[in-house]
């Protein structure tokens, strides 16, 4: 649901492709001829018009031009009156998106003062795909639905699917609008360039728990076209120093559904864990298993803003052993609903996602009403949860940019651990190690300034300084338990991005400011903690 990239400017590939479509639009408009405009049969240089018939249009209602060209009704209007009622015409298509319309005024027998105004909407043709290797033509083609649906050429229709397209693994699709065979229609030739969908990952990094394994392995493969065109499969492995202590299986499958771009998401992780350090004694160790399916939809896709709804459900088992015995059995069953939204402006992006989750109760396998086997005293499957993820990332020139970000979550009362927010680690509060606190209801509010770093040796390097605070709240509290607590850090760091297998590199210390943590990587207590992470992708 978040993502953290290294670089969070605008895509610059967002803008090569809203260039190129106008650059294309604006090359077709000028290959496409229309009827050389005539002078209306009248025995003088104007005429009383007393009323516009179009036709051609099949788009914008006869009522909605009507109602356009009424100031000109009822004036004298020579020839070139009578061009600029017509451009005015095209530029209501063109207002709506419909670039490639054209209106003229044909050469007519006028009666009764009624004149006709031509108009050619630009329909579409034929649309023909080349270039592609790995993924169909007819797959490829069907993205551009909306566009034949409609019948008339409009650049959302056709940026829509360019961006679709462009988001599968290994594919790039231009696409060059010519002109058709017959009189005002369309031709769009997809230029496809695509690659065998295969990529492997490697990363490392060490934001694990300090008492079970804070070095952290990870291992992954992405696979494209697995049973259906367009279909992901991603596989992904994780385990600590010491994988009896740590290891983690997730696995994802995405399969497009129709050619709107709809998606079905079939995952699911399989782990477990061992606590150490000076809790080994007690022998605490724990499983987790979770299954999810979801449907989402993008309802708006341009160079500038995504709006993507998300629900469906999802299935959370986990337990927890001390000394040998089972001492909390969790299992929910719950539904969800989310947006996920992101803007790019000329000065940068903002975004949210906003999810709802409630809780089945006994339905489905749930857990137990006020079950006795559980992680945290009075809580079961009957719960509420919103969460909100939200940030702004802000141009200063030059370069250097200024990163906010806000988290929180609500609840309508005590959720079990595997449902409760983390304060502290590298996305949170740094300074403190990841999961700090754990609490039913909280927020985190983070501040970042960036500024590049020897660009000219080491590209898109980037050096910040940031400070970071979180609070939260237990529900029902229990004896021993702190109701409320808050953090507060503040650091530097580094990210980078190589050149080779597409490497991307961050590293942060975090100085803990307020309470006293758990203990730093240093030397316990108060120092720094120094969070490191590496990703390379192949």
């Amino acid at each position: 649901m978040k993502r953290q990239p290294v670089d969070q400017r605008p895509d610059p590939a967002h803008r090569r492709i809203g260039w190129r479509l106008i650059l294309l639009l604006s090359a077709c408009l000028c290959g496409l001829s229309s009827p050389t405009l005539a002078e209306p049969t009248a025995p003088t240089d104007s005429l009383l018009v007393k009323g516009f018939s179009f036709t051609g249009n099949t788009v914008i209602s006869q009522a909605e031009l009507e109602a356009l060209t009424q100031p000109s009704v009822g004036r004298s209007l020579t020839l070139s009156g009578l061009e600029e009622v017509a451009a005015s015409v095209a530029a209501l298509y063109k207002q709506k998106g419909y670039t490639l319309a054209t209106t003229y005024v044909p050469q007519q027998q006028i009666r009764f003062g009624v004149v006709t105004i031509a108009i050619l909407e630009g329909r579409v043709g034929e649309i023909f795909v080349t270039g592609n290797q790995h993924y169909s033509t007819e797959f490829i083609r069907g993205r551009f639905a909306q566009a034949m649906e409609d019948k008339v050429i409009r650049n959302v229709a056709l940026e829509r699917a360019l961006l679709l397209l462009n988001e599968y693994p290994n594919l790039k699709v231009s696409a060059l609008l010519e002109p058709g065979a017959s009189t005002g229609s369309t031709n769009v030739h997809v230029k496809a360039e695509d690659k065998l969908p295969i990529h492997a990952t490697l990363d490392y990094n060490n934001y694990g728990f300090n008492r079970i394994s804070r070095n952290r392995f990870g291992a992954g493969i992405e696979v494209g076209n697995v049973l259906f065109d367009g279909a992901t499969l991603n596989l992904n492995g994780i385990m600590g120093q010491d994988p009896d202590r740590l290891l983690f299986l997730i696995g994802a499958y995405a399969v497009p559904i129709g050619v709107h771009g709809t998606k079905l998401v079939l995952s699911g992780s399989d782990g477990r864990f061992d606590v150490g350090a000076e809790l080994a004694a007690l022998q605490i160790h724990g499983t987790i298993k979770t299954y999810d399916i979801s449907v989402n939809h993008p309802f708006i896709k341009t160079r500038f803003q995504t709006l993507m709804a998300e629900t469906g459900f999802a299935s959370k088992d986990s337990q927890f052993f001390t000394l040998g015995s089972l001492t909390a059995d969790d299992a929910i069953r719950l539904v969800k609903f989310g947006v996920n939204y992101d803007r790019l402006d000329m000065s940068g992006r903002t975004y949210f996602s906003l999810y709802g989750f409630q809780g089945l109760g006994e339905l489905l396998g749930g857990m137990e009403n006020n079950s006795p086997q559980v992680s945290r005293e009075g809580a079961d499957d009957r719960f509420t949860k919103a969460t909100l993820y939200t940030g702004r990332i802000q141009s200063l020139g030059h370069g250097a940019l200024l990163v906010l970000r806000a988290n929180g979550q609500a609840t309508t009362g005590p959720v079990v651990v595997i449902e409760q927010m983390l304060l502290g680690g590298p996305d949170s509060v740094r300074g403190y190690q990841l999961g700090e606190r754990f609490v039913d209801e909280g927020y985190t509010i983070s501040a970042e300034t960036r500024v590049p770093f020897f660009p000219s040796v080491l590209g898109a390097t980037q050096a910040g300084v940031f400070i970071d605070h979180g609070a939260g709240l237990l529900r029902n509290p229990q004896p021993g338990e702190q109701p409320s607590t808050s953090l507060t850090g503040t650091g530097v760091g580094l990210q980078t991005e190589l050149p080779y297998f597409s490497t991307r590199l961050r590293f942060d210390v975090g100085f803990p400011i307020g309470p006293t943590p758990t203990g730093g990587t240093i030397a316990g207590d108060r120092s720094p903690i120094f969070y490191l992470q590496a990703i390379a992708r192949f």
